[in-house]
């Protein structure tokens, strides 16, 4: 919910109090997380973040035995200075409150309190909802992922969290509640002003807003457990693809780097109405460099777009290229829609009975080009498969939520297969950096090194994070029965390595890996620690990455050779030809990954 470090956490009796610019990480209460933050947030009209500038933090033991902590900050230039104070008592109660005073009109799509509440021992349990009017609503947090708000017009909320009660109240606007899941947040969020009030608006010159939260706990007098159901033990790995659009693909003097990836075919995507011989001929030539097989995605613009389908038709016929898989999906599309909001979805289903009739032979695609979000709110029928992408940093973008979002995807997935049906599942760019904004009118700029939410450029694409970030997000994929999927592109911005030299990132080598037990039966490896995620191949090959921010043991149980991927796997034949080490216990650090081919050493 935020992108800058944790400070030193704040300890009260039994609560841990994670502390960061801005509000509270995770709260944890005897061992058991019961929310996991609250942040005061001003966001801009694009959805991106304000940053918290001119940070000053105080903390007080008070005389009762209470803990006081106080920020001050400003956002968009000093615009609007913010004081929060929290007092928590160690008895089991903490109190927040926020002050936000305009210097100047501001222009935001939100201002103010937003909580997150865990899904671990909270999805599928009940919840009672308290309104500003003092009645209260009985209902559930979902178990699949609900497309629209599971709680509205509140003023508390009351739950179990593994046995322990929460009693929330809010004060200083009108909340609601959304299912972060949607866009793979490991998280249920409570937020102010409704989503049906205009937006965005003004916060006037001279204008101060109060919000405060009070936080109630205690041992729940009876707890019914959660209803998710448990992970999945065995699965199939899918076919591992790479993405390909204009500007992602690699010049002739280093496409002889990807040789060596194997991955199972290209998902191309190309504006229908702006087609171009040069790429359909630079992808073919990819293609039959690697051997692979070609998927297309077709964005389509007007009310016409037939002729535009059948345009790519002739192009890919020209080029000699037979996509396997081809989705068409009008541009309006690619921007989000609240439930019941959107415009018809007539004609991206036209759009379905086109693609049939201009690529007979593929197999024709439903869906969304951009988060699962989009899909679950407006799935659309027909075709023979569903289809849609997942960025990472959609709300957040520090190391902690990325991670905590593989712990959603297993969610996301289970109710796309609900949408489903009898179709098959396929998944587009399923990446840590956000490819198009479809909640504003552009990618939020990032000229720095540290991570943004929103942004299309994330430094970590380079890094081992990219890599073990996608073993986590295959695995899960592998469990929940997706044909195929898409982890990086070839070069760019989701590149698995540098479009000027050649060098592979260790994101190559992970998909590397990945696509070699493509198709093949995998088990969950059991007893792994916290963190890590880690599978099986019938062809004993073995897959470990620590997707947590902790260095972490892994121990085999057995005797293995095992090449440790970091930073510094940086030569193209690192998969085959690097030094392997014997053992087994493994200690990986964050990010890196363990790599196993199955031989005896």
């Amino acid at each position: 919910m935020t992108n800058t470090p944790s400070l030193p956490a704040l300890t009260a009796g039994d609560f841990e109090i994670v502390i960061v610019e801005g509000g509270t990480g995770t709260v944890v209460w005897r061992g058991t997380e019961v929310l996991r933050g609250v942040n005061c947030l001003i966001r801009d009209a694009n959805w991106g973040t304000f940053s918290v500038e001119g940070f000053i933090e105080t903390r007080n033991q008070l005389e009762n035995g209470h803990h006081e902590l106080c920020q001050q900050f400003s956002v968009n230039n000093n615009a609007i200075a913010v004081k929060l104070r929290l007092i928590a008592d160690p008895a089991g109660h903490v109190e927040l409150t926020v002050d936000m005073a305009a210097k100047e009109d501001v222009l935001t799509n939100r201002a103010g309190l937003v909580i997150l509440h865990p899904i671990a021992g909270v999805a599928g349990t009940d919840l009672t909802v308290i309104h500003p009017n003092g009645t209260n609503t009985k209902t559930q947090f979902p178990v699949m992922v609900m497309p629209g708000q599971p709680a509205a017009n509140i003023s508390g909320l009351g739950y179990t969290v593994f046995g322990v009660a929460v009693d929330l109240r809010l004060s200083g606007d009108v909340f609601e509640m959304e299912d972060q899941r949607n866009w793979s947040d490991a998280s249920f969020k409570t937020y102010c002003r409704p989503l049906a009030l205009p937006f965005p608006y003004v916060i006037k010159a001279g204008e101060t807003i109060r919000q405060t939260l009070c936080l109630t706990v205690g041992a729940a007098k009876s707890f019914a457990g959660a209803t998710v159901k448990p992970f999945a033990e065995t699965g199939v790995m899918p076919d591992i693809l790479l993405a390909v659009e204009r500007g992602w693909l690699p010049d002739k003097t280093v496409s002889h780097t990807l040789r060596q990836i194997g991955v199972q075919g290209l998902l191309v995507r190309v504006d229908a109405a702006e087609l171009s011989s040069d790429m359909w001929h630079q992808t073919a030539a990819l293609a039959g460099m690697l051997e692979t097989k070609v998927d297309l995605e077709l964005v389509v613009q007007g009310e016409e777009p037939a002729a535009q389908i059948h345009a790519a038709s002739a192009h890919c016929s020209a080029a000699s290229i037979n996509p396997s898989h081809v989705i068409a999906l009008p541009d309006i599309w690619l921007k989000s829609w609240q439930p019941g909001q959107g415009p018809s979805t007539r004609l991206a289903e036209t759009c379905i009975g086109s693609v049939a009739a201009a690529f007979p032979k593929a197999k024709t695609g439903a869906g969304m080009l951009t988060n699962f979000t989009e899909l679950n709110r407006y799935p659309l029928a027909g075709g023979a498969y569903i289809t849609h992408a997942n960025t990472a940093i959609v709300h957040a973008a520090d190391d902690v939520s990325v991670w905590q979002t593989l712990e959603a995807l297993p969610q996301i997935f289970a109710t796309a297969q609900s949408i489903a049906g009898q179709r098959g599942y396929r998944l587009g760019l399923v990446s840590i950096g956000m490819r198009t904004n479809p909640y504003g009118a552009a990618l939020a700029e990032n000229l720095g090194p540290l991570p943004k939410a929103m942004a299309g450029n994330d430094p970590r694409q380079t890094q081992v994070f990219a890599a073990a970030y996608a073993v986590g997000a295959a695995v899960e994929a592998a469990f929940h029965g997706v044909e195929a999927m898409v982890l990086a592109a070839p070069v760019g911005r989701f590149g698995v390595m540098n479009g000027k030299n050649g060098l592979p990132y260790p994101i190559f080598h992970a998909i590397r890996m990945l696509a070699g037990i493509s198709g093949q039966n995998i088990k969950r490896l059991p007893n792994l620690p916290s963190g890590l995620s880690g599978v099986e191949a019938e062809n004993g090959a073995m897959i470990v990455a620590n997707c947590s921010p902790k260095t972490v043991v892994f121990s085999s149980g057995r005797l293995l050779s095992a090449r440790l991927l970091d930073d510094q796997a940086k030569e193209l034949d690192w998969l085959t030809h690097s030094p392997a080490t014997t053992g087994r216990a493994f200690e990986l650090a964050p990010g890196h990954c363990l790599f196993a081919t199955g031989e005896t050493p």
